[in-house]
């Protein structure tokens, strides 16, 4: 598979990735809608999405960033979920960043810190929406591409 360049914008920064298409997926929306999307080894981050995804050896965009892949075992994800709602035990008062004050109890803390943790974590597979089934989504819309 051809090398391939990840743009995305991040804290008003812009930044560059390197990796390499592993394959194309085809799924369907609830609506019928067949929808592909390329597969991609390289670090996708919080901020890449809706980056251009960029062939280099074609030299033109191919897809625009869409998702990473970030696998949670279920019972892990049930964890954190039961966590998230755990209201009992030592509670904390807190200021959000929107300014409202909360109360918390200590496993919610807990869970907010593990999620935050794994929204960090680089991965290195991500997804990206072909440039064709954005060009037919867009003509869909009534945008003119």
């Amino acid at each position: 598979m051809p090398p391939l360049h990840l743009r995305g914008v991040r804290w008003e920064k812009f930044g560059l990735s390197v990796g390499y298409l592993s394959g194309i997926q085809e799924f369907q929306t609830p609506s019928g809608t067949t929808i592909h999307r390329w597969v991609v080894n390289a670090a996708f981050n919080g901020g890449n999405s809706g980056g251009p995804l960029l062939s280099v050896e074609e030299g033109h965009v191919i897809g625009v960033v869409s998702s990473k892949l970030a696998p949670l075992p279920p019972f892990l994800a049930q964890v954190l979920k039961v966590l998230g709602e755990q209201k009992f035990g030592m509670q904390y008062d807190l200021t959000r960043a929107d300014g409202s004050n909360t109360s918390v109890s200590e496993a919610q803390l807990v869970a907010e810190v593990l999620n935050h943790l794994r929204s960090q974590v680089q991965l290195v597979i991500g997804y990206s929406v072909t440039t064709t089934d954005l060009i037919d989504f867009l003509k869909t819309s009534g945008v003119v591409p």
